[in-house]
């Protein structure tokens, strides 16, 4: 797991407190599917004067919304946030129940922003209160939401104000959207959207904790995820759009194969807000990226066939950190397979991403090789379901 040398040259200041002195991590190496607008490499860096670590990236926000817009996987079958899995739906429902006790009447105007196909939306109208308006940058995204009846609108954060102009809302949410964005001064704009009893809400992955929760190597280290919080970071964030920190709240999420992501919530509004907190991320990212460093190389169970072309079902994060990492050489790699329409038609590493009812048939015989974090009994009994009565060796990345 060689990483590629850190750079001299630094892309951004801090995203958060705009300091230009940061410490260098280490370099992450991240292959890209085709037509990405994002860079196959960044540094993973520390603040040396807030508690924040951030990827810096080459890439522009305008990068990142197109990214969003085009390439993620969120207007995908079962994709995170839209309630269809049963973990998913576990956690939209642990989430509304925050966000219910924060809106003061059922018909509370509130916002989700970043609320991809509405499942966050949706779990709140089921518990009385349907005042809620989504705003995501994938139109696919905002058209499935339609089609259950729910107000969703297309469009990136700079257009905030504009497609929302002269409303007022009880409740603004960002769940696991914060992490994402390049500028965070995006948010800015925010306070002059809320009533002057108004909060906001923000619920990113939990960084002081990543180590608690390990994975397979440098799980919570993506593309994506280019931001990474704790307690005083979010505090920190608070402050500079101009709120206090009312509350903050630490709590695990569930996941599918019975294990648990740990998450941060803060609410934020007017008022008096809590003690500061300890800063303990950098600290913690840099045991946590010892802690990857040490652990051994990714196993497959069972191990694949020797001399045989493989199928990767998973084109995803995972996979790009995998091949960064160099943990898929040696492997005759015939295709990936995904359920995302934003990845089918596109190569990774040199090979095709198939849907998996034509990669399945294209390859009747090839292993496959289930390369997801979470997900991976339901792409077993998928694939099942495709291949009845035909003998097909089933493996996976651990």
């Amino acid at each position: 797991m060689n990483a590629p040398a850190l750079r001299e040259a630094r892309h951004r200041a801090c995203p958060l407190c705009a300091a230009r002195q940061v410490t260098g991590l280490r370099a992450m190496r991240l292959v890209q599917p085709s037509g990405s607008p994002l860079p196959g490499e960044y540094d993973l860096v520390a603040c040396d004067v807030c508690d924040f670590v951030y990827a810096d990236t080459a890439a522009t926000q305008g990068d990142y919304d197109r990214y969003y817009a085009h390439c993620a996987k969120y207007a995908a079958a079962n994709a995170s946030g839209s309630g269809e899995a049963a973990s998913d739906n576990r956690r939209l429902a642990d989430a509304a129940e925050r966000v219910a006790r924060l809106l003061p009447r059922a018909d509370s105007p509130w916002l989700d922003l970043g609320c991809g196909r509405g499942g966050l939306l949706a779990a709140v109208a089921r518990r009385g209160f349907d005042g809620g308006r989504g705003l995501d940058p994938d139109p696919g995204c905002a058209a499935l939401g339609a089609r259950q009846g729910l107000k969703i609108h297309a469009g990136t954060l700079d257009r905030v104000a504009q497609l929302f102009t002269g409303q007022r809302f009880e409740l603004i949410v960002l769940s696991h959207v914060a992490e994402h964005l390049r500028d965070l001064s995006l948010l800015q704009p925010l306070r002059e959207q809320l009533t002057a009893s108004g909060r906001l809400y923000i619920e990113v992955p939990d960084a002081g904790r990543y180590g608690e929760h390990p994975r397979t190597p440098f799980y919570y280290v993506d593309s994506e995820h280019i931001n990474h919080f704790g307690p005083a970071s979010l505090q920190v964030l608070a402050r500079e759009l101009g709120f206090a920190a009312l509350a903050l709240e630490r709590f695990v999420l569930p996941l599918d194969d019975r294990s648990g992501y740990p998450a941060l919530a803060l609410i934020a509004g007017q008022g008096s807000g809590v003690p500061p907190a300890a800063p303990e991320v950098v600290s913690h990212m840099r045991a946590y990226l010892e802690a990857c460093e040490r652990q051994a190389a990714v196993r497959i169970e069972p191990p694949l066939p020797e001399g045989r072309e493989v199928l990767v079902w998973g084109a995803g994060s995972m996979a790009q950190r995998l091949l960064g990492l160099g943990a898929f050489e040696g492997l005759a790699l015939a295709a990936f397979l995904d359920n995302d329409p934003n990845k089918q038609g596109r190569q990774l590493a040199g090979r095709p991403i198939l849907t998996p009812a034509a990669g399945l048939a294209a390859h009747a015989d090839a292993p496959l090789l289930i390369c997801a974090a979470v997900e991976h009994r339901q792409i077993e009994a998928e694939c099942r379901a495709f291949g009845e009565g035909r003998t097909r060796s089933i493996h996976r990345v651990i």
